[in-house]
Order: C-alpha cells, then sequence, then structure tokens
C-alpha cells in the first residue's frame, strides 16, 4: 500500500510539472536548440529505477542535475525492489525525466535556477532497444554499446524565452551478473551517456574477467559512499 501511494504521488507531480513545462512554452516563445556536450551516469535506484548525475554545457547554458526518477527503459535491469522485473535479457537506452524527476541546477545566461516544479529542466533520451544474446547469458559481465540522441528544455518565469536543448552521442551500458531477492541473472552495474561522437548501432560483447571484478568493487563502494552521505545529510 505505502508504495502504491508513494508511486501516485510521484505521479501526480509529474503530471503537474510536465503541465507547467507545456504552459510555459505556450506563454513565452522558444528560443533556437542550443547544442550541449557532457555526460551523465545512471545506476540503479534506491527509490526508483535509475538515479545519477547529468552534468551539460552549451552556449550561456549550463547543468548539474541528479535524476532521482523517470521512465528508462534500463528500468527492465534495475536491481529497484529486490529486482522485480527479474534478470535482464533486453531493455531500451532511451527514457525521459520531468521536473521534479531532476534535483540541482541549472544556469542561462548567468542566471542560477534550482532545478523544481517552476523553474525546471526535462530531458529525453532516444536510442535503442538491445537483445543479450542466447550464448552470452552465461557470461560475468557484458557491455552494450549503443548511439543515442538527446532533447530537453529549460523554463522559468523569469526567462524570456524557454531554452531549448539537443545533443547526440554514444552510450556504454555494464551488466553484472548477480543474486537479487530471489532472482540470479543480469542487473543494472551502470551506464555511461558520453555526448559527441556517436556509433552506428548496437554491440553487446562479454567483459573480460579483470573488468568484472572492478566494476563489481566500484559497485559496492559506490552503494557505500552513497549511504554514508545519506547518513550526514540526514544528521546535519
Amino acid at each position: 500500500m505505502y508504495i502504491f501511494q508513494l508511486t501516485l504521488r510521484k505521479t501526480v507531480c509529474r503530471v503537474v510539472a510536465l503541465v507547467t513545462v507545456l504552459l510555459a512554452g505556450i506563454a513565452i516563445a522558444q528560443a533556437d536548440p542550443i547544442v550541449v556536450s557532457g555526460s551523465a551516469t545512471l545506476t540503479s535506484g534506491i527509490s526508483s529505477e535509475v538515479r545519477g548525475p547529468v552534468n551539460l554545457t552549451g552556449t550561456n547554458f549550463s547543468a548539474s542535475v541528479f535524476i532521482v526518477g523517470g521512465n528508462f527503459g534500463l528500468g527492465n535491469c534495475s536491481t529497484f525492489l529486490a529486482g522485480l522485473n527479474g534478470p535482464c535479457t533486453s531493455g531500451n537506452v532511451g527514457g525521459f525525466v520531468v521536473g521534479t524527476d531532476l534535483i540541482g541546477t541549472f544556469t542561462v545566461n548567468g542566471m542560477l535556477f534550482n532545478s523544481n516544479v517552476i523553474n525546471q529542466m526535462n530531458m529525453t533520451f532516444s536510442g535503442p532497444s538491445f537483445v543479450i544474446p542466447a550464448e552470452l547469458l552465461g557470461a560475468s559481465s557484458i557491455e552494450i554499446t549503443a548511439p543515442f540522441s538527446f532533447s530537453g528544455g529549460a523554463a522559468s518565469p523569469l526567462l524570456s524565452e524557454v531554452v531549448m536543448l539537443q545533443g547526440q552521442g554514444t552510450v556504454h551500458v555494464f551488466l553484472v551478473q548477480r543474486t537479487v531477492g530471489i532472482f540470479t541473472g543480469f542487473f543494472l552495474d551502470h551506464a555511461d551517456y558520453t555526448f559527441g561522437s556517436t556509433v552506428s548501432g548496437v554491440t553487446v560483447n562479454e567483459v573480460p574477467e579483470p573488468t568484472t571484478l572492478l566494476l563489481l568493487a566500484s559497485g559496492l563502494v559506490g552503494g557505500v559512499v552513497y549511504r554514508r552521505r545519506r547518513r550526514h545529510g540526514i544528521r546535519h
């Protein structure tokens, strides 16, 4: 029941945020799209399917935000809710986040804004789907490489225009064999989105064993650091 209420509350917030963006787009003019560069890293979330930082820069624009919600095709591979979806056998590298799915700041023409329902950003990552070949289902870890395109926007009552964003790049998704809840199989370790050049298609390859061990170690360390930061933030 609690999970249902939490999901419903988050859904309502997202709808309100989306309506705000649409109204802002009607009320004020749209500027020419700004081509952005930067990166994003997604891991399995604790209160959502995926989470992670996004850092973008462009002409008279920058953003440093953290994804805490949204809807991503990599959610099929997340360990969220003890891997409720089961082990990952397929997925999609695309997804979108709106308003309250993001925390952090963005800057337009030197003006700093906190990302929220009033001053908000939205982001859409578009990319292909992938299927893990049967012959790789027994591997310790795999890497999926694929192209992605990006579009987004930033709006505020203090801006005379909706700031439109666009970009492209390559994403590397790392899945690792692990046991989560009652399931054993591939789950998301992390996905690195790097803006810039793109690859021509999707590839799925086995990751060498030493790299697999590093991925597992980095995942454990990352989890410890995140929990310590949360406890530190609560105390203060």
